[in-house]
């Protein structure tokens, strides 16, 4: 992994984006990597029109995961709902800037699969 990705990862994981509670979230969703124990709790704001208005989240987990959420959150805020469903795990991966190994790929699809079950309701 090239030096300029490591550091983003452990950027994002040290001072995750879009970190806490949403109160007046519209949606919400637990989930949980049971083969690692990552978790995270994802707080969207929907508007009438589609819109992915506010994100935030909470969890604890391996780097990879508190990474990959907080990229995924930061870049999903303002796309369409939509947008969001469509996206798929290359597109995670294409954020993290590395393909994570087989026992890591569970952890950097978590945020994703937590936004597809949420908004899918």
């Amino acid at each position: 992994m090239s030096d300029m990705y490591r550091q983003q990862l452990l950027d994002h994981a040290r001072r995750p984006r879009h970190h806490g509670v949403l109160a007046e979230a519209t949606h919400t969703r637990h989930e949980a990597n049971p083969s690692c124990g990552d978790v995270i709790d994802i707080y969207l704001v929907t508007s009438s029109n589609g819109l992915v208005e506010q994100v935030s989240f909470t969890g604890q987990g391996c780097v990879i995961s508190q990474a990959a959420t907080s990229m995924l959150l930061e870049s999903v805020a303002g796309r369409s709902v939509a947008e969001v469903l469509a996206m798929c795990p290359e597109d995670v991966v294409g954020l993290l800037g590395i393909e994570p190994g087989p026992m890591r790929i569970n952890c950097a699809l978590l945020p994703l699969r937590a936004l597809h079950k949420v908004l899918s309701r």
